[in-house]
């Protein structure tokens, strides 16, 4: 069981493209090199599907 520092290191933050809001945290691979981007549901806008793209 890994401690909390180690999983918060993995965890990702999900920012909508549209509005610049930080929607979701995600666990990453530390395999995969490139950034994660998914289409997610965003409450401030208006309910839609936009595409959220990890940031630092």
């Amino acid at each position: 069981m890994a401690s909390k520092s180690k999983e918060r290191k993995n965890r990702k933050k999900l920012k909508c493209s549209e509005c610049g809001t930080v929607n979701y945290f995600v666990k990453k691979n530390h395999v995969l090199q490139n950034r994660l981007e998914l289409k997610k549901l965003c409450k401030t806008c208006d309910s839609k599907h936009t595409l959220h793209k990890e940031t630092k």
